[in-house]
């Protein structure tokens, strides 16, 4: 009985790890902010993006991972991990901060580089900005 609850849990776990969501709690641009959920019905390279509620999503193109506006044509990358190793390249889900190396676009060379994490976001820490 226990080896069975325990087979549960460890499936559970693993599904979360499978399928997590993304925060942005740091950004220049306020519609960056939230909670990005992956969406299995728009696929760029192959997998699947990650949006949030302010149409900002991060996408992969030729193996490397992208945050922008896939709503519009062309799409609008402010954000990329491009690194050769790190940056989660050919893999179907986004790096964060720690995993990659993220730039910016040099039309938005302004901004800052979010805070993309896999962990909520502190409380209070979106109205710092």
């Amino acid at each position: 009985r226990n080896s069975i609850k325990f087979l549960i849990i460890f499936l559970i776990a693993i599904l979360m790890l499978i399928s997590c969501d993304y925060f942005i709690c740091n950004a220049s641009d306020n519609k960056f902010l939230g909670r990005y959920i992956e969406n299995t019905s728009v696929k760029r390279d192959g997998v699947s993006t990650y949006s949030n509620s302010n149409e900002r999503s991060f996408f992969r193109h030729g193996s490397y991972w992208y945050l922008g506006d896939i709503s519009v044509w062309p799409t609008e990358t402010y954000y990329r991990c491009v690194q050769p190793t790190g940056c989660n390249k050919g893999e179907s889900n986004p790096p964060t901060n720690e995993q990659g190396e993220w730039t910016v676009a040099q039309k938005f060379k302004d901004h800052i580089i979010p805070l993309i994490t896999a962990e909520e976001c502190l409380i209070g820490i979106q109205e710092e900005l």
